[in-house]
């Protein structure tokens, strides 16, 4: 583990925490790893849990499947990322989604409960670990409320474009990468890729936009 100590650090879980707090809370936490190999399941549908997880190395993706196979995809993971904390914080609930290793990876596991032990002792590193949390939590509603966004809108184009404006906004700037191939980003806009790549291709020939691979410049201001 103390190859990640670097990535856990820059997690939002020990946001303002030096390498040392890290590894003293690390101690009192039960943290464990797992690594995973391509296309294995981290976390499946209909299971419980009481741990969450931060990601240490490689990717992996969230998704919901239904039952004719048709895939949904939530959010693309990479490292540093946190993901399960909402199952693990209420275990009356079943996890509702699959998360399954895009590439070899290798997860921490830290249980809620110790977690929750350690925030509330009365010291100032505990106190900010209570803080991590809870933006942990808000950024989260805030992802989702996005994405809510993105799918309200009606045709594929204004998906595209609510999308494509909202990751400029963020990374302030109108090129920038995305962190879904074609096949990803259909599923996660819940369009059909045909259809989507056709819609591409038609705002790159009206000047809308420009893009390789991954790889986008929004050619209007569609901020």
């Amino acid at each position: 583990m103390k190859e990640f100590i670097n990535v856990l650090q820059k997690s939002a879980l020990f946001k303002n925490f030096n390498i040392s707090d890290v590894q003293n809370t690390l101690s009192v936490l039960n943290a464990k790893c797992i690594k995973y190999k391509k296309n294995d399941y981290i976390f499946k549908t209909g299971q419980t849990t009481k741990q969450m997880a931060i990601l240490l190395s490689g990717s992996a993706y969230i998704c919901k499947d239904d039952f004719l196979g048709n895939r949904n995809i939530i959010t693309k993971i990479t490292q540093g990322y946190i993901f399960a904390e909402t199952f693990a914080f209420n275990q009356n609930l079943k996890v509702n989604v699959n998360v399954i290793a895009e590439t070899d990876s290798e997860a921490l596991f830290l249980e809620a409960d110790e977690i929750i032990n350690e925030a509330l002792k009365t010291n100032m590193l505990n106190k900010q670990l209570l803080i991590n949390l809870l933006n942990i939590f808000t950024e989260k509603n805030i992802y989702l409320n996005e994405k809510i966004t993105h799918l309200s809108q009606r045709s594929t184009r204004e998906k595209l474009i609510s999308y494509l404006s909202n990751e400029a906004l963020k990374k302030g700037r109108f090129e920038f990468d995305i962190p879904y191939n074609r096949q990803q980003l259909a599923d996660y806009l819940s369009v059909d890729r045909s259809a989507m790549s056709n819609e591409l291709c038609k705002m790159r020939n009206e000047g809308i936009i420009c893009f390789n691979k991954n790889h986008f410049i929004l050619r209007k201001k569609t901020l």
